[in-house]
């Protein structure tokens, strides 16, 4: 449970009850995401004032082990994925489609109304609850919503087969990203990354050009790279102002910047130099209705590089060996087994 900034602590709570139209999961792997490392450094959106300490997590799956009245069409010990976001379903995006920018969206694991999935057990509503296919290692449910994340940010910057493509920041979204990417066929891929056990996990991609910024200009290194042009496409990965700046200077003109990590507020973009090369400067956030589904159908052929750069612990590990890790970029993506 997370108290305040940096106060994360193992507790014990009751086991939740299943309510109606839920259904209760024994959870087999829950990720630690980057927006949940921002609620942990007080950071990024919902704070855990608003309500009482959190319950974190939001990347999972697990086992049905009991249904709520109501509920139809799914089973008990059935292995799923769970869809965290909680758009209202009744203002004008939710009714147009666009249910990850509905302004009274929620999601499990970022407040106290919906406790989240580092825990032995999650409740969730069981329309949000999503079959993995037969043969599936179980978990690979808990990468269903990072890699949906990624695929939505790479299908708002219209990623062609051949681009050439930038990720600045190769932490829990940036993996994500990576792998999808690599999926998708680009011509090159720049990634920024200072820290050296990240680069190394990247070492033997044949496509892949990683660069450390804090030992050499990151921005030239990629303009030099591409004949002084520039890439097709960037992302910021990390969320920081410098990696904001630094990919809008790597993207060509004409290009696209889609900003996918959280920021603190108002981060400096250099507005003239979107007018005069007419670049596109685009947000990404969650994913559009039926991206999730499909994911989990597709899991079993993609996620391979986020699963095999996954450290997995324990819960009672959770705080130093997955939290003060990856602020420390000792590690690209955690999973946490209760």
């Amino acid at each position: 449970m997370l108290f305040g900034p940096g106060d994360l602590r193992v507790v014990d709570l009751p086991e939740p009850e299943v309510g109606d139209h839920e259904v209760k999961v024994r959870v087999i792997a829950c990720g630690i995401c980057g927006s949940d490392l921002q609620l942990f450094r007080g950071r990024g959106g919902a704070h855990p004032a608003t309500g009482g300490p959190i319950v974190l997590g939001h990347e999972v799956c697990g086992e049905i082990v009991d249904t709520g009245a109501g509920v139809d069409g799914v089973e008990v010990g059935t292995s799923v994925a769970i869809d965290p976001s909680l758009p209202c379903g009744r203002c004008y995006d939710c009714q147009h489609g666009q249910g990850n920018i509905c302004r009274y969206v929620a999601f499990i694991g970022t407040d106290a109304r919906h406790q989240g999935g580092l825990a032995e057990y999650v409740v969730a509503p069981a329309a949000n609850i999503h079959r993995l296919a037969a043969g599936t290692e179980p978990t690979r449910g808990a990468l269903v919503e990072p890699l949906t994340v990624a695929h939505h940010a790479i299908g708002r910057a219209r990623v062609e087969p051949g681009a050439q493509v930038a990720v600045v920041g190769a932490g829990p979204i940036g993996i994500g990203l990576i792998g999808l990417l690599l999926d998708r066929g680009v011509g090159q891929l720049f990634v920024v990354e200072p820290s050296p056990h990240r680069r190394r996990q990247l070492s033997d991609l044949d496509t892949v050009v990683a660069i450390d910024p804090s030992a050499t200009d990151a921005v030239r290194g990629v303009r030099s790279l591409t004949a002084g042009r520039g890439v097709d496409v960037s992302f910021d990965a990390a969320g920081t102002a410098q990696a904001i700046q630094a990919a809008q200077k790597m993207t060509a003109r004409g290009g696209t910047i889609v900003a996918v990590a959280l920021h603190d507020p108002d981060p400096p973009i250099d507005v003239n130099r979107l007018i005069f090369t007419e670049q596109v400067l685009t947000g990404a956030i969650a994913y559009s209705p039926g991206e999730f589904a499909d994911m989990t159908r597709g899991i079993g052929q993609h996620g391979s590089m986020l699963a095999s750069s996954a450290h997995t612990i324990s819960l009672d590990a959770v705080v130093e060996e997955g939290f003060r890790a990856l602020e420390l970029q000792q590690r690209m993506k955690v999973l946490v087994t209760p």
